[in-house]
């Protein structure tokens, strides 16, 4: 029987995110797959970020750490190695993710998003967002809404709980 192949982030191809700069995901490609969002902003950075008042579809940065607070004080939470080291803050599924990436930099809405443009100071710091098509993930498959999911499960019960995702 053919088992489905564990997600790897050292397979995922990696773009540059500016968040303040348009245009930055012109490379990504416009089809479904998986996502991470990776960077080196410490914790008590983004511990203070509100939700941009015009903006209600954009996560409350604050909020969302303070949910998972107890989930850190249990070792479940990817934290930075060390202070500069880059780390996955968020990660989710696609049907496109062009639209996606452009969704977490500047913001949609009708959907949650991280809008990381709503905050200049993000901009101090390096990130980047990688990707892995469904095709390149599974060869010949359709693409298939249970399998991504499963998939971006079972990789954050394998490597730990992203800070900012709650769901």
């Amino acid at each position: 029987m053919p088992s489905l192949p564990s997600l790897d982030l050292t397979n995922f191809e990696r773009v540059r995110l500016t968040p303040l700069v348009r245009g930055w995901w012109s490379t990504i490609p416009a089809v479904p797959g998986w996502y991470a969002i990776e960077t080196n902003t410490p914790i008590d950075v983004l511990d203070a970020l509100m939700r941009v008042v015009d903006k209600p579809k954009h996560y409350d940065f604050s909020e969302r750490a303070a949910a998972t607070a107890f989930m850190r004080e249990c070792g479940e939470i990817i934290q930075p190695s060390s202070v500069g080291a880059s780390y996955v803050i968020y990660s989710g599924i696609a049907d496109v993710l062009k639209n996606r990436a452009r969704e977490h930099s500047h913001g949609h809405g009708l959907t949650g998003c991280l809008g990381l443009s709503g905050h200049a100071i993000l901009n101090d710091y390096k990130w980047e967002f990688l990707f892995r098509t469904f095709a390149a993930q599974i060869p010949g498959a359709q693409r298939n809404k249970l399998v991504l999911t499963v998939l971006e499960q079972r990789w954050r019960a394998e490597n730990g709980w992203p800070l900012l995702c709650l769901g």
